[in-house]
């Protein structure tokens, strides 16, 4: 088995002032980053193609729409499909960050972002409107590397959004659910009504709305709706309905 490199936070930044550092990688099919762990915490998200996810001895499909959250201990590595490449975006910070922000709020997914149980790797599905706003939030973020304040605000931002949307009864559900969730936020879906949940699930339309009524609170049609509702933000945001 491939050893893990170690990254040292003190190592990966510019200089000792700096609080955190914002990366932009888009590797071409098959190639990948090395197997490692690191004392910082770090998050990224796709923004372009496939690839493959490895974490603490695991793999999974990865793409865009989903947020992932290290911890210092996770052995994680990120490698291009063999068809084609892949994109995404990430930040990194002291795990110090982490634990004080945990310590000040009630915040169920700062508490697992800090359980360093490698059985069970954070992800958690973005919305098209969310993922663009973080996207903008980074070259804010670019300007004050040297500022703890900006770095803080995205973070409480963002956990907050993530929450507020009750993203974050999502980091329990079924694959399939977490799957059906990311799928249902394209436009080719959600225009084609419920009946696009037995399609893209497998299951019986009773079962897929027992299973979105547990895990989210909502109706079928009121995921939907949501879909919709952010599809359209997201065009504003980006501009692209001008």
């Amino acid at each position: 088995m491939e050893k893990a490199s170690v990254f040292e936070y003190a190592k990966c930044i510019s200089n000792k002032k700096q609080i955190c550092k914002i990366s932009c990688h888009k590797f071409p099919a098959g190639e990948r980053t090395r197997l490692h762990k690191h004392d910082f915490a770090e998050l990224f998200w796709g923004v372009e193609g496939t690839g493959i996810h490895y974490i603490n001895g695991r793999q999974k499909v990865i793409g865009t729409g989903m947020l992932y959250l290290l911890r210092h201990g996770d052995v994680h590595s990120v490698i291009a499909s063999n068809d084609r490449s892949y994109a995404f975006n990430n930040l990194m910070f002291p795990w110090k960050l982490i634990e004080d922000m945990r310590d000040r709020y009630e915040s169920p997914i700062l508490a697992a972002w800090c359980c360093n149980d490698p059985e069970k790797p954070l992800e958690i599905p973005l919305t098209p409107v969310l993922q663009a706003q973080i996207n903008l939030a980074l070259s804010d973020i670019f300007m004050h590397l040297n500022e703890r304040l900006p770095v803080e605000y995205f973070l409480i931002h963002l956990i907050y959004e993530l929450e507020k949307q009750q993203n974050i009864v999502m980091l329990n559900a079924p694959a399939w659910l977490i799957q059906l969730c990311r799928e249902i936020e394209k436009p080719q879906n959600f225009r084609q009504g419920t009946k696009i949940f037995v399609k893209l699930s497998g299951y019986s339309y009773e079962h897929v709305s027992r299973k979105i009524k547990e895990y989210l609170g909502k109706t079928p049609s009121e995921l939907l709706n949501n879909a919709r509702l952010n599809y359209a933000a997201a065009q504003l945001v980006s501009g692209a309905g001008r």
